[in-house]
């Protein structure tokens, strides 16, 4: 799992986002990185990938902790001046401030010995790096341009000519180089490209490797890296929410993972990044996973948790499917403003629908030995045991329970008894005791 017991209050500071999948992981593992993990590193930066990317890249790979803190957009002005230069991102060693993404990026490739074998190919990396740097230029002249016109001119130019331009050269380096910008082998500039794709891809709207055999195989290789590749990051609000079962499933598996949670004034900017404008996503081996239960699902298979045969696992779809249905009308009520509607939907919530679902799920699990699907036996304890469908009821009741503000399960010991079973499975218990509070 991500994240050591005790250690989620501190991923928080002031409500904001911070990832600490690195510094979680380590306080369990006795194994040291590449860098001596003395030091505390702390990376601030805007809630996106962006020039913190190749950063975080770095520290990965040295395998360094690291407290990754993401401020709301809405705190720049408090924060800029606080900063050396007013630019982020920033990396606190220590106590000390440290600012210019690249400079901190090659001081960190640097301890990580991937600067090259000397100074020469030092050099090649430092090219290739501040040529990226101006391929970014180039497309960020136009994405954040207010002017219509001035806008719609330069980008035209960039996308046509420009980044055709770049991107051609790139992959002929790539090609020369044995597969690698410099001297064959794995650099710093191989990161730092790979690191920045998505924000470059994302503003200039286009895919930078589609065209580009070269390009593409270095980001596979990149990505396939194990310290970079094992890295999930769940992206939510700062809620259980349909997250809560992504995390039951994460802490279940002792899945490492960055837990980031966004505050809702800031979604509107990044939903514009995001597959379908919803949330959560879960990003992983460099995709962008979305629709929650898909994930979920992803999940189950790979902790075999959809029973042992493919009537298990329709069965534990037709059950999610249906808690999807029940949760619906939650959200119905929750996304209501009208104040007297509001209230005769809750009503007829709590009078009519809980009652209808939740003793027809009572029932199922009466008949299927305490949990939603009966296929499911151990082999070698001959004991039933839980699929993801009652992972799922129970990460979703508390969301349902926080909204209404009950305990939904009176009445109904049998749906009790398996959330109970669910959340005293080691990795789940530790991560129900520690996680944030949230309102819903």
């Amino acid at each position: 799992m991500c994240s050591k017991a005790g250690d989620l209050s501190a991923l928080f500071v002031n409500d904001q986002p911070i990832s600490s999948r690195h510094k979680r992981r380590h306080s369990q593992s006795s194994q040291k990185g590449i860098l001596n993990m003395a030091p505390s590193y702390k990376l601030t930066y805007f809630p996106v990938k962006g020039l913190g990317e190749p950063i975080r890249f770095l520290l990965a790979y040295g395998k360094i902790e690291y407290e990754d803190y993401r401020f709301d957009r809405e705190k720049w002005p408090e924060i800029k001046p606080t900063t050396p230069f007013g630019k982020s991102p920033t990396l606190e060693i220590d106590g000390k401030v440290l600012h210019q993404s690249v400079a901190i990026t090659r001081y960190l490739a640097k301890q990580c010995k991937l600067t090259g074998d000397n100074e020469w190919e030092a050099l090649e990396c430092d090219i290739m790096v501040d040529t990226i740097g101006d391929l970014r230029a180039q497309i960020a002249g136009f994405f954040y341009d207010k002017d219509g016109p001035s806008k719609d001119a330069k980008k035209e130019v960039v996308l046509s000519e420009t980044v055709p331009f770049y991107l051609g050269r790139l992959d002929e380096v790539v090609a020369k180089n044995g597969g690698h910008f410099v001297a064959g082998k794995l650099t710093w500039a191989d990161l730092y490209f790979v690191a920045v794709l998505d924000y470059l891809e994302s503003m200039a709207g286009m895919s930078f490797t589609e065209k580009h055999s070269n390009l593409k195989a270095l980001k596979d290789k990149v990505l396939a890296i194990p310290a970079i590749k094992e890295w999930y990051k769940l992206i939510y609000f700062h809620a259980m929410g349909l997250a809560e079962p992504i995390r039951y499933l994460l802490a279940y598996g002792k899945i490492e993972f960055e837990d980031t949670r966004i505050p809702y004034e800031s979604f509107h900017e990044m939903k514009k990044g995001m597959p379908m404008g919803q949330l959560p996503v879960l990003e992983y081996e460099g995709k962008t996973l979305y629709q929650s239960i898909a994930i979920c699902r992803f999940l189950a298979k790979k902790l075999k948790l959809c029973g042992h045969n493919e009537e298990d696992a329709v069965d534990c779809d037709i059950i999610v499917d249906t808690i999807t249905d029940f949760r619906l009308y939650f959200k119905d009520v929750l996304f209501t403003d009208d104040p007297d509607l509001k209230a005769q939907k809750r009503e007829k919530l709590v009078k009519e629908m809980i009652p209808y679902y939740l003793s027809r799920f009572e029932s199922i699990v009466a008949k299927n030995k305490g949990q939603f699907v009966a296929g499911s036996v151990s082999i070698s304890t001959l004991k039933f045991i839980l699929t993801w469908a009652d992972f799922y009821f129970a990460g979703i009741l508390c969301f349902m329970e926080s909204f209404l503000k009950i305990d939904l399960l009176e009445g109904y010991p049998l749906l009790k008894m398996m959330r109970e079973k669910v959340d005293n499975l080691l990795g789940v218990k530790e991560w129900i005791e520690t996680r944030p509070k949230t309102e819903l």
